[in-house]
C-alpha cells in the first residue's frame, strides 16, 4: 500500500478517536425523570383548556401545592384544591387583600376555609397581582389566568405550565416571601382592622417617596 495511503488512514483514524473522546468527556444528565429535565406547555383564552390544565396539575400533586391568586371566584378549581387537601396535600392559598370582597368571604373562598384550607390575605402592595401554582416544588403554572369562570370563557389571557425544579425553587422563595407578610384568614374583622391596613399602606408609600426607595421584591 502506499505510504499516502498509510498517512490517511492514520489521520482518520486519529479523527475518530478524538471525536469519540469529545463525546465521553461531555457531562451527562443521569436517565430518567433528572432535576435537569425540563417541559412546558402553553394555553390561551378563551376556551382554550387552562382550567383543565389547572385541574391537572392540581389532581397530580402528591405533596404541596402553594397558590397566589388575584381573584378566585372558581369553584370548580376551589373543589379540586379541596379533594386534594382531602387526600393529604398541603394546600396554602395566597389571596389579594383587596381585589374581592372577604367579609363575608366569595363561595369558592369560603369553601375553601370550610375544608381546613390555610387561606391568607396579602395587603402590603396595591394589588397583589400574582397568579401563581406551585406544585410538589416541580412544576410552575402562571399567566395572566385569574381563577375565574371569565378566564375561562370570555377574556383573552395565558396559562404556562412549566416543569423546572430549579424554576419552581425561585417561585417558591417568592411565595414564601409573601406568605411571611400575609395576614391568615379569619372570616371576620374589625372595623379598626381596616382603618390599620389603610392607614399602613399610605405611610408606607409616604416613606418609599421620601427614602427614595424602590420597595421589596415581595
Amino acid at each position: 500500500m502506499p505510504a499516502w495511503a498509510w498517512w490517511g488512514l492514520i489521520s482518520g483514524g486519529l479523527c475518530v478517536l478524538s471525536w469519540l473522546c469529545g463525546r465521553l468527556s461531555r457531562p451527562q444528565a443521569p436517565a430518567g425523570n433528572s432535576p435537569w429535565e425540563t417541559s412546558w406547555a402553553v394555553y390561551f383564552s378563551p376556551n382554550g383548556g387552562a382550567t383543565q390544565a389547572i385541574l391537572d396539575g392540581i389532581r397530580s400533586a402528591k405533596r404541596t401545592l402553594l397558590v397566589q391568586a388575584h381573584l378566585f371566584y372558581s369553584m370548580q378549581l376551589a373543589r379540586a384544591l379541596v379533594r386534594a387537601h382531602q387526600r393529604g396535600v398541603q394546600v396554602h392559598v395566597i389571596l389579594d387583600a383587596n381585589a374581592q370582597p372577604h367579609y363575608p368571604p366569595v363561595p369558592a373562598v369560603a369553601l375553601l376555609l370550610g375544608s381546613g384550607i390555610a387561606v391568607s390575605l396579602d395587603g402590603r402592595h396595591a394589588w397583589a397581582h400574582d397568579k401563581i401554582t406551585i406544585l410538589d416544588g416541580e412544576i410552575v403554572i402562571t399567566g395572566s389566568y385569574n381563577w375565574t369562570l371569565a378566564a375561562e370563557k370570555e377574556n383573552g389571557e395565558n396559562l404556562l405550565v412549566i416543569r423546572d425544579p430549579r424554576l419552581a425553587g425561585v417561585y417558591t422563595e417568592s411565595w414564601r416571601c409573601h406568605a411571611d407578610h400575609s395576614t391568615p384568614y379569619r372570616g371576620t374583622v374589625a372595623w379598626w382592622a381596616h382603618i390599620r391596613v389603610v392607614w399602613g399602606y399610605l405611610t408606607r408609600r409616604r416613606r418609599k417617596r421620601l427614602n427614595g426607595e424602590i420597595g421589596e421584591n415581595c
